[in-house]
């Protein structure tokens, strides 16, 4: 893993000139407004002047840098050494503001503009949707499918901040219920699940499928999240996820020509998609008898999390007593798949792991579940009702009755 000097080759979008993206947020200001216009139930979440205040260019480019250095780890959707803040567009550009913003914390204004960007989060969920929207009505062509690409992006990163508001029953309900189904029906519509790499794509070609490569396999890891957190029934089937996982760290983040690229980080000809790894995992034999050796750490990451989903479909079609074992099994696969990822890491490597350090707690948690779910204690439990919820209190109480 490269510093953060070498993986943001292109720094100097993140300090334009001027000009080009005051403009572009005066645009974006008059876009939002003309938004109010026809959703007045929206009014009071909009202030012109604080807006001009908040969104200035100098508070932008401070605003997306905090985004690809501390969160580029959770969601690495975007390419950040070819973004260029006063290309892209509007709602990807309010997005990457106020998602910058939720992790700001200033040394003079402490959580200023944390209290601030959440002012806008209603409005700018809505906005954000509504271009969505317009984005797959107008059938977007190959010519255009940045503008498609970048909706979707805006549109999970959106809901990656709004998913924080935990507290907040009416947003987690809009976010979870609303929001995460309405990305995966477009990521469908757009024919973006399934989507694979080839061996004679230019330097073009491979960022723009790298990025539908992994905006499809972090909206599918939401999904499942949030059939973990909110028994929220899956959006996304297994069967979906045919196509490339995300390349090679290395190779997506650094800012080098794309030919010496390729020499240093060679491509595979071919990848397992997670169908074929879930295959593999679930298959009965030994944890020595499956093809998963040296596996990236986010294909790890993505089959666990591909596992809470199955959990769910079995325990609410009430076969999970009959598979839990194979589960179980499973889960005793991953575990030293998990292990062995790790041990391959270096020490720098470690420092990136971003919310993967925490997956081992989910693969105990996973077990825990199929274990009390089949016993007699299941019917103590509020969250093994499998009862959709906007809060994930009824989680909280299983992991501190059976968990902790």
């Amino acid at each position: 893993m490269e510093d953060d000097g070498n993986i943001f080759g292109a720094s100097s979008s993140f300090h334009p000139q001027d000009d080009p993206l005051s403009t572009r947020l005066e645009l974006l200001g008059s876009q939002l407004a003309s938004y109010i216009d026809s959703n007045h139930s929206l009014s009071d979440d909009f202030d012109r002047m604080i807006f001009r205040h908040f969104f200035t260019a100098s508070n932008v480019a401070v605003f997306a840098t905090t985004l690809c250095r501390k969160r580029h780890y959770q969601y690495p959707i975007i390419h950040w050494p070819t973004l260029v803040l006063e290309d892209i567009s509007l709602p990807l550009l309010l997005a990457i503001s106020l998602t910058g913003a939720a992790y700001s914390i200033h040394e003079e204004h402490g959580k200023e503009n944390i209290t601030v960007a959440r002012s806008f989060y209603r409005l700018a969920d809505s906005f954000v949707f509504d271009q969505l929207d317009r984005v797959l009505e107008e059938r977007p062509t190959e010519a255009d499918i940045t503008t498609a690409i970048q909706a979707c992006q805006a549109g999970l990163l959106m809901y990656a901040l709004k998913d924080l508001l935990v507290s907040d029953a009416t947003a987690i309900s809009t976010t979870v219920f609303t929001r995460l189904p309405n990305l995966v029906s477009a990521l469908r519509r757009l024919n973006f699940t399934g989507c694979r790499h080839s061996d004679d794509e230019d330097p073009h070609l491979f960022l723009c499928r790298e990025q539908i490569t992994r905006l499809v396999a972090w909206t599918y890891c939401a999904d499942c999240l949030a059939t973990l957190c909110y028994n929220k029934p899956p959006c996304f089937s297994l069967t979906e996820m045919t196509g490339d996982l995300p390349c090679d760290p290395a190779l997506w983040e650094t800012g080098a020509p794309y030919a010496e690229v390729i020499r240093r980080y060679p491509r595979p000809s071919s990848s397992k998609s997670l169908v074929e790894l879930m295959s593999q995992l679930l298959a009965d034999g030994r944890p020595s008898d499956c093809e998963l050796e040296h596996l990236p750490v986010f294909h790890v990451h993505v089959m666990l999390c591909a596992i809470q989903p199955i959990i769910f479909n079995l325990h609410v079609s009430m076969a999970l007593e009959q598979q839990a074992e194979k589960l179980l099994h499973a889960l005793d696969k991953w575990r030293g798949l998990w292990r062995e990822t790790l041990e391959l890491l270096t020490d720098e490597d470690r420092k990136w792991l971003g919310v993967a350090k925490y997956i081992s707690g989910l693969e105990h948690l996973s077990r825990r579940i199929v274990e009390v779910a089949i016993s007699a204690d299941a019917a103590s439990s509020q969250y093994l009702r499998r009862l959709p919820s906007t809060s994930s209190r009824y989680l909280h109480t299983f992991l501190r009755t059976f968990v902790v």
